[in-house]
């Protein structure tokens, strides 16, 4: 509101003056609402770009731990299983003092064709399974072998649903026993067993 006074001079004519108009404080210039409501639409455009890229990077992160995950797993079995089979060790004819079989029938020593055919036979079974508790049959035939360190190999007869064929032995300071199904060293078994001819 415009406020008018009017003050009379010496000379006897008066002047007006006009006092300065208060600040209005209602938003008139329509080029800055245009610019106040685009400041609003691209912070909010803004905003939309940044959640998707975080959603994005937590998709991301996700992703790399499932990854890890699967690898951290893959290698625990991995572990898992080498470690359940290290029991299974392979053995070499200069380590093996002599073998003998063993049966109703009586015993027989191998000869060195014959443990050569033993090892490989061996060697190429796989095991299936622990028998921590040494549990199954008493075998009736089986064949022991003697390291040169002293050590005892026994495979004998088994009848289990884990495997045809037990084998003991001792590795350091521990002694194992295990199963395996395996058809030629079966076959094999049994021929030194109730035969004296190895088959190869």
């Amino acid at each position: 509101m415009n406020v008018v006074t009017r003050r009379r001079k010496p000379s006897g004519r008066s002047t007006t003056y006009r006092a300065k108009a208060a600040p209005s404080l209602v938003w008139t210039d329509e080029k800055d609402v245009r610019h106040f409501f685009a400041f609003v639409v691209e912070a909010k455009g803004r905003l939309f770009i940044f959640g998707k890229e975080l959603v994005r990077l937590n998709n991301r992160i996700i992703l790399v731990c499932i990854l890890l995950l699967i690898v951290i797993i893959g290698s625990v079995i991995v572990i898992l299983v080498n470690s359940q089979h290290d029991y299974h060790q392979e053995l070499n004819t200069s380590e093996i003092r002599s073998v003998n079989s063993w049966s109703d029938y009586g015993s027989y020593e191998l000869n060195a064709g014959e443990v050569d055919s033993m090892v490989t036979a061996f060697n190429g079974a796989q095991p299936s399974r622990a028998n921590d508790n040494y549990e199954g049959i008493t075998p009736s035939y089986g064949i022991r072998i003697v390291l040169s360190s002293g050590g005892n190999i026994t495979i004998n007869e088994a009848e289990s649903s884990y495997g045809s064929i037990e084998v003991q032995r001792d590795l350091g300071t521990r002694h194992v026993s295990y199963r395996i199904n395996d058809s030629k060293l079966e076959e094999f078994l049994k021929a030194m067993c109730f035969s004296k001819m190895s088959i190869d």
